[in-house]
This record gives C-alpha cells, structure tokens and sequence, in this order.
C-alpha cells in the first residue's frame, strides 16, 4: 500500500510560460509644459543674477573694479621685482668694491 503522500503524479509537464509583451505608451508634455517651465527657468536665472549681483555689492567690487585692482597688483608686484633686481646688483657692486 502506497501512502498518499508519496503517490507519483504522472499528469504534470513542464510548459512554456507566456509572456505577453509589455506596452508602453508615452505622451510627450504638451506646449504649454515647455512655456511653462521656460519661463520657471528664466525666472530662477535672473533671481540668481540678482543675487551674484548683490553679494557683489556687498563686497565692494563688481568684475570691472576686480579687473582694476587686479591690474593695478600686477603692476605694484612687476615693480617691486624690478627694484628688487637694481637693489640686488646695488648690494654686489657694493660688495665688490670692499674687496
């Protein structure tokens, strides 16, 4: 006598299953999503530019007077260079003289 547990179930086979293909479907936003988000950006950008103009207040200079002092360190440091030079062939001449 065979337990019923292990009874062998002959009517099971392996099938494939079925794959139904996915659908996807895609309306691209209308116009008015564009225009609508345009005009969000432009918005930003120019609160943006507002803001990088006042930080620049507060710091006391805009891109012109950066370029000035910017120029103006430039031409301080080339000469002290060039002083620095003369003074450097000062001090050897003067060395060579109490030879």
């Amino acid at each position: 006598m065979e337990d019923a547990r292990h009874a062998k179930k002959d009517n099971f086979k392996w099938g494939m299953p079925v794959v139904q293909p996915e659908v996807i479907s895609y309306d691209p936003p209308k116009d008015d999503f564009y225009k609508a988000r345009i005009s969000t950006l432009e918005r930003e950008n120019r609160e943006l530019r507002e803001e990088i103009e006042k930080r620049a207040e507060w710091y006391g200079m805009g891109k012109d007077a950066f370029d000035e002092r910017q120029n103006a360190l430039i031409e301080e440091i080339d000469k002290l260079r060039t002083e620095n030079t003369k003074l450097r062939v000062a001090l050897i001449n003067a060395e060579l003289r109490n030879v």
